[in-house]
């Protein structure tokens, strides 16, 4: 996969991840940390179609859909269930396209 460059809204996006267990068969615990000011942890249940296995079993990639961009902002809109905060979930457009990798 390619770097991230300029996300256009529909674009498709896998975001690096932490994986925990899911509560129900079909999906997985996800935790993405954001530098948004400090630290900022995102936390959901997302469908295990939607998961990518990363180099080790804790790591993942998770499919987001990038809804718009402006003013250095990108919101992404994960499937699933996110607890931590709303979703679409805004993140700065630097770290997306720092570790985001485009659908193939």
């Amino acid at each position: 996969m390619s770097k991230l460059a300029g996300p256009k809204a529909g674009t498709v996006v896998w975001i690096p991840c932490e994986l925990k267990s899911g509560i129900f068969p079909g999906e997985q615990g996800v935790k993405i940390e954001i530098p948004i000011g400090g630290r900022e942890t995102v936390f959901g249940f997302i469908p295990t179609a939607d998961i990518k296995a990363g180099q080790t079993p804790e790591r993942g990639l998770v499919r987001a859909v990038v809804l718009h961009a402006v003013n250095g902002k990108v919101a992404v809109l994960f499937r699933g269930d996110i607890l931590s905060q709303s979703n679409p979930v805004v993140v700065p457009l630097a770290w997306l396209e720092e570790v985001a990798k485009p659908e193939a």
